[in-house]
C-alpha cells in the first residue's frame, strides 16, 4: 500500500515539475519575443527612414515629415537608437518585466508545493529584529 502511495506522490511531483518547466519555457519565449520585437522595431525605424530619405517617396515632400526623416537618419538619432538598444531596453527589462515574471513562477512553485512565502517570512524576521533592537535600548 505504501509503495502505491509513494508512486503516486512521485508522479504528482513529476507533474509539478512539468508545470513549472512549461511555465519557465513560456516566460522565456515571451522575453525572447520582447527583445526581438524591440530591437527589430528600433532598427526597422532607422532603415525605413533612411530608405524614404534616399528614394524621395511622395510623403517625403511634406516639410514636417521631411524634418522627421532627417532627424531619424542623422548621426544623433543613430546614436540615440544605439543608446536605447544598449541601455534603456535592458534596464526596463531587468527592472520591470523580468522580476514580475520571476515572481509569477515563484508563486506557481509555492502554490504547487504548498510552501510558505519566503519573502514574507524574511520581512517578518527583519521586522522582529528591528523591534527587538528598539526595545533593548
Amino acid at each position: 500500500m505504501k509503495d502505491r502511495m509513494n508512486h503516486k506522490t512521485e508522479l504528482s511531483m513529476e507533474k509539478k515539475w512539468v508545470v513549472i518547466i512549461k511555465l519557465g519555457v513560456k516566460v522565456t519565449l515571451k522575453h525572447i519575443k520582447y527583445f526581438i520585437t524591440c530591437y527589430v522595431s528600433l532598427i526597422g525605424t532607422y532603415i525605413i527612414a533612411s530608405r524614404i530619405k534616399h528614394s524621395h517617396v511622395p510623403p517625403y515632400n511634406n516639410d514636417t515629415f521631411k524634418e522627421l526623416i532627417n532627424i531619424i537618419t542623422s548621426l544623433e538619432a543613430t546614436e540615440f537608437i544605439m543608446y536605447c538598444m544598449m541601455f534603456y531596453v535592458p534596464i526596463v527589462y531587468f527592472i520591470y518585466v523580468l522580476p514580475k515574471d520571476l515572481l509569477n513562477i515563484y508563486d506557481k512553485w509555492r502554490e504547487l508545493y504548498n510552501k510558505e512565502d519566503i519573502f514574507v517570512k524574511w520581512w517578518y524576521l527583519l521586522r522582529d529584529k528591528a523591534t527587538q533592537k528598539r526595545y533593548k535600548k
